[in-house]
C-alpha cells in the first residue's frame, strides 16, 4: 500500500499530488493500491483523488496524525510511505521497496532534492544509528517502507516524530 497525507499546501497540494501520482502510474514490476488522508480545507484534494481514482480518505489536522490516518487504510502487509510533495525518480522504486521488504521488516533510501525546475540541489545517504540522534540522516518519513504492524507516528512529538518512528521500527523488526 503507497499511503499519502495530503494538504492544500498553501495552494500547491493539488499539484503536487498529481505529480505524484504521474510519477507513481510510470511504477513497474508491483501490483499496489493507493490511500490518501487528505486533511486539506477545500476540495482540491478531493478532486485529483477523483482524477486519478484512487482511495481517499477523510484526513485530521497535524501531520502526524494525518500520517497515521494514511497508515490506518492500509490493506497491504508492506507499506510506502510518501510525502504529496515528493516523486518517484526510478520506475522500478516501488519494486526495489517491495523486494527489500520480503527480506527486512523495514527498509529506508537515500533521497535526492530538486528545486522548482527539476535541479538537483542536495542529495542525502541515509543511515540510522540506533539510539544515537546526532548521527542520525535517515531523512523524512517518505525514505521509508515497513511491514504493516501496530506502530504509528506520535502526534506528541513534533520535530522528531519521524526518527522516533524510526527508533520504534529498529526496536521491532531490527
Amino acid at each position: 500500500s503507497l499511503v499519502i497525507p495530503a494538504y492544500e499546501q498553501h495552494g500547491l497540494g493539488a499539484l503536487h499530488l498529481s505529480q505524484l501520482l504521474d510519477s507513481l502510474n510510470k511504477q513497474t514490476g508491483v501490483e499496489y493500491d493507493v490511500v490518501v488522508a487528505d486533511s486539506a480545507k477545500d476540495d482540491s484534494i478531493k478532486k485529483v483523488c477523483e482524477q486519478y481514482d484512487v482511495r481517499r480518505v477523510i484526513g485530521v489536522y497535524g501531520a502526524s496524525e494525518n500520517i497515521n490516518a494514511a497508515i490506518d487504510q492500509a490493506t497491504h502487509d508492506k507499506v510506502k510511505l510518501m510525502c504529496q510533495d515528493d516523486l518517484f525518480i526510478k520506475h522500478n522504486a516501488l519494486k526495489l521497496f517491495s523486494d527489500a521488504l520480503d527480506d527486512y521488516g523495514w527498509v529506508i533510501s537515500n533521497s535526492i532534492r530538486y528545486d522548482g525546475n527539476l535541479k538537483q540541489i542536495g542529495r542525502t545517504d541515509t543511515v540510522y544509528t540506533h539510539g544515537i540522534i546526532q548521527k542520525n540522516t535517515t531523512g523524512m518519513p517518505s525514505v521509508i517502507g515497513f511491514r504493516r504492524n501496530s506502530l504509528r507516528f506520535d502526534p506528541t512529538l513534533k520535530t522528531i516524530c519521524d526518527l522516533y518512528f524510526y527508533h520504534q521500527l529498529y526496536e521491532l523488526f531490527g
